[in-house]
């Protein structure tokens, strides 16, 4: 059980430092200077993935083709850079921003899900027999890494101005949109 722990832990520290999820947690911190919500949405999301990688996902990822999740990935990307990218900066607004944070679960949710992470957890549940372990190592590394982009995020948002993060979300969308699209991402 204890290894089954610190491989999940290990796994995702190591792949999740630097990846999509990591970086749409920074940008996220950064525009809603709200890091509590964006951390317990993001962890949310993480969490509901990783549970649906150890209960069903062998089921999921052989039944649902892969280019399906890919080609939702990329569009919510996509739709979310050229939002960013076409429309105005205004002052927040509550309901502007909960939508945008509710979009930001949705992408979190399926950037990840049929992700390699969610695939490598589905394999050491099968592997190890240790579903518990398991998902308690990956829920503290998924924890450690978006603890780490939420502070980030903050730090940032108070150093730029809102159009230069809007723009680099834009950016950033885009790219992860054809990453998606080509199967890099």
């Amino acid at each position: 059980m204890l290894d089954a722990f610190i491989t999940a832990l290990t796994l995702i520290l190591i792949t999740e430092i630097g990846d999509k999820t990591m970086l749409l947690t920074v940008v996220y911190s950064a525009k809603h200077r709200r890091p509590l919500i964006v951390l317990t949405l993001a962890l949310t999301a993480l969490s509901a993935v990783t549970l649906i990688g150890i209960g069903f996902g062998y089921l999921i990822v052989e039944l649902t083709p892969g280019i399906f999740l890919k080609y939702i990935s990329g569009s919510l990307f996509l739709l979310l850079g050229l939002y960013y990218l076409l429309t105005p900066v205004r002052g927040e607004q509550a309901a502007s921003s909960n939508k945008s944070l509710a979009a930001f679960f949705t992408l979190m949710f399926i950037s990840e899900f049929g992700d390699k992470t969610q695939i490598s957890i589905i394999s050491l549940t099968i592997s190890t027999l240790s579903p518990i372990s398991v998902f308690i190592g990956a829920l503290i590394g998924f924890t450690v890494v978006n603890s780490i982009a939420v502070i980030l995020g903050n730090r940032l948002s108070g150093r730029l101005k809102p159009i230069l993060i809007r723009r680099v979300s834009a950016i950033l969308f885009i790219v992860f949109s054809i990453l998606a699209f080509t199967g890099i991402l």
